[in-house]
């Protein structure tokens, strides 16, 4: 019985309990509070070259006081600010926060800033903005199966990047390096997309580039043996001749299959220096003088046959 009285007529009921909510709303958004609020702390007027390298407080909390209608549009519908203008202080200042630089919504002008309770005042360091351009540094492994192996190094595009931010601390910052990868079982070229590592928000730089792209050649080993590479003679006297017996030389290399095949026997290099192996003794034995060579890139010489030659020597007219 109870249930059924108190749902008889529940729209009438309903509707008087509205309305005396609405008056009831109306009445207490007429009075007079002071409440305390947290409004943003907005950066305004930073310098053109400058750039702010010391952490603020996002929020301030200031009391305000007016009618009730006022201070409930600011707490739930609009929103408040103090603005910090940087625009005529030095690389180091502390800014103190007054009511002043507290800006309502316009809704809200009838409200009035009594203080602000915090932060009092704000410590500001600028410094020069400027850029800075550095090469990109990979991190990325290739291990190629058995038989094969990587041909040159990693190529990155683009390979060096700019970087924005103050002047302090990109001073330091020679490089990026691109976020680790670990590329295993390669039997052929590969390509992809890598990150660059992020520095961390304290340090306020930025980049032009988010990701580089990556490639590289993966090819067959094959071993191949030149022949007939002139053998030349350094550092010898200036008023001798100094021959090379035998004057030539067979190297065997291996490398990659189509970069191999691509040599010839003038891309290889095979010298005596004379000065060392006859004031020093160096690589010189009962069998000759020991034949040396300077490296090629992405080729492992393994062999060169013979390895001594002897030298002779004649005297110029």
């Amino acid at each position: 019985m109870m249930n059924l009285q108190f749902t008889k007529n529940l729209k009438v009921k309903l509707s008087s309990f509205g309305i005396a909510l609405i008056f009831w709303i109306i009445i207490v958004t007429t009075g007079d509070y002071s409440h305390s609020i947290d409004v943003r702390l907005q950066v305004t007027g930073i310098p053109v070259g400058k750039i702010l390298v010391n952490e603020i407080p996002q929020t301030a909390k200031i009391r305000i006081d007016g009618e009730g209608k006022y201070l409930f549009s600011i707490l739930f519908f609009e929103d408040a600010s103090v603005h910090l203008d940087l625009s005529e202080v030095g690389n180091d200042a502390i800014i103190p926060i007054t009511p002043d630089m507290v800006v309502l919504p316009r809704m809200s002008h009838e409200m009035h800033v009594q203080s602000v309770i915090y932060p009092s005042s704000v410590h500001i360091k600028l410094d020069d903005l400027i850029n800075k351009k550095v090469p990109v540094v990979d991190q990325i492994s290739c291990q190629p199966i058995d038989g094969y192996t990587l041909i040159g190094n990693i190529k990155l595009s683009p390979d060096s990047v700019t970087l924005s931010g103050p002047k302090s601390t990109l001073s330091n910052i020679d490089k990026v390096l691109t976020e680790e990868v670990n590329l295993k079982g390669q039997d052929s070229g590969f390509n992809g997309t890598v990150e660059l590592a992020q520095f961390p928000d304290s340090l306020r730089i930025r980049t032009d580039h988010k990701t580089v792209l990556y490639t590289g050649d993966v090819q067959k080993l094959l071993e191949y043996t030149f022949k007939e590479i002139p053998i030349r003679v350094l550092n010898k006297p200036a008023r001798m001749e100094i021959i090379p017996l035998p004057s030539s030389a067979a190297v065997t290399a291996i490398g990659g299959e189509r970069y191999l095949v691509t040599l010839k026997p003038e891309n290889f290099y095979l010298f005596i220096d004379y000065e060392k192996a006859h004031n020093a003794n160096l690589g010189s034995s009962q069998d000759g003088v020991l034949i040396q060579y300077k490296t090629l890139s992405d080729v492992e010489i393994v062999q060169i046959f013979p390895p001594y030659v002897m030298l002779e020597k004649r005297r110029k007219n």
